[in-house]
């Protein structure tokens, strides 16, 4: 009857607009009728009509997707977010299908939507979506951070989680444990502290600091093999031999002006 179209969510719509107050008021209040009268796919379809009346507006995605949840339909929940996630620039409904496929264990398609962000997002959006969404296994947590470790292999954030997961039964594997900190000792201090402590405590930093005094033992040598000498200049100052490590800090200063950790340090020693 007229009576009852004033009072439907496309009549408030064209009054008020999409996205007014007074819309979503009206709009719940007829949801919770239908609901009330268990008229569920009616409400479903008042809903879907006015996702195509505004199609612009991810508050009724999100109103869409939490009514199929409250009545357990989850295969239509999966299908609102994902034209979610092709229509908007919001990262958010990643995060939101991601929880959903955990919510239901469905660990191979949140492994898998994982993998898209991962080849789709930047390293903040990622490492906010790793935050926001991660919660299931260990050994998904692993194989999740080492996809983003390939593709961002320099974002300290992947770094220090696969460090962490590489030290936790069940996915404990020191060998690749000293590989990865291998690679990123020199990026950060933190890191620098753990690889070093490490080689002290096994025994293998004289062994190994020997070899390269041996194959880079002058000027000219730290010059054509900057990585050595950036070795040389660390372990020397983890073994508090300053006078050692002096020559090999100015050296590199000299290679890398711009760099302004080794030029501080190189001050430092030579103060």
């Amino acid at each position: 009857s007229p009576a009852f179209q004033v009072n439907t969510p496309a009549t408030a719509a064209a009054q008020a607009g999409a996205r007014s107050p007074e819309y979503a008021r009206v709009l719940e209040r007829y949801l919770a009728r239908l609901a009330e009268m268990k008229e569920i796919p009616q409400a479903l379809g008042v809903l879907r009509k006015e996702i195509d009346r505004n199609p612009e507006d991810p508050g009724l995605y999100e109103r869409l997707a939490v009514f199929l949840d409250q009545n357990r339909l989850g295969t239509e929940q999966e299908e609102v977010y994902r034209r979610a996630i092709a229509r908007f620039n919001d990262r958010s409904w990643y995060d939101q299908l991601a929880r959903f496929y955990l919510r239901y264990r469905r660990d191979s398609d949140f492994e898998q939507l994982s993998r898209d962000a991962v080849k789709s997002f930047s390293g903040t959006d990622l490492e906010r979506y790793f935050g926001n969404v991660i919660g299931s296994s260990t050994v998904l947590y692993l194989r999740l951070n080492q996809y983003a470790n390939q593709r961002f292999p320099h974002n300290p954030v992947f770094v220090h989680n696969l460090l962490a997961i590489y030290q936790t039964p069940p996915t404990l594997d020191m060998a690749a444990w000293e590989a990865l900190l291998r690679q990123h000792w020199f990026e950060e201090t933190s890191l620098r502290n753990q690889f070093f402590e490490f080689l002290s405590r096994t025994g293998k930093l004289e062994k190994e600091l020997s070899t390269l005094q041996q194959s880079a033992p002058d000027a000219a040598s730290w010059e054509s093999n900057p990585a050595a000498a950036d070795f040389l200049a660390n372990a020397n100052l983890w073994r508090s031999h300053f006078e050692e490590s002096a020559p090999v800090l100015k050296s590199l200063a000299g290679q890398y002006p711009a760099e302004g950790e080794i030029a501080r340090t190189a001050s430092s020693v030579y103060r």
